[in-house]
């Protein structure tokens, strides 16, 4: 049975590996964080959460050598706005201009805004 939690479900599997360094530098160890998105996607379409329909055998070892989800949220039911909301860390629809951007459509997030790559650096 496909179960589908959300349409354009957003899906953040953070596999929080740790970075190899050398023991002569003795710098402190910094989190490998992966996060994957991905529209259209239920809870029951990844084999390591049981599909059978789909094989998904890279996503299934990240799973297995990560850490694994079992529930996902997302702010809107479309793509753009999810993306900015997860982005930013602030609900799109606070913000003007914020729904379904159109094909080269202009930046919506703003220069200078901070967003989750800016603050992990």
């Amino acid at each position: 049975m496909k179960t589908v939690i959300t349409p354009f479900l957003l899906i953040g599997l953070m596999a929080l590996g740790v970075q190899q360094t050398e023991a002569a530098t003795k710098e402190p160890r910094k989190p490998n964080i992966i996060v994957i998105m991905a529209d259209d996607l239920g809870y029951g379409d990844l084999s390591c959460y049981g599909a059978t329909v789909f094989k998904t055998p890279n996503i299934d070892k990240l799973a297995a050598q990560g850490q694994r989800f079992s529930g996902g949220y997302c702010s809107a039911s479309t793509c753009t706005p999810t993306r900015y909301s997860f982005l930013t860390g602030t609900y799109a629809f606070r913000k003007k201009n914020t729904g379904i951007a159109p094909p080269n459509g202009p930046a919506i997030i703003r220069p200078g805004t901070p967003t989750l790559p800016s603050l992990l650096k």
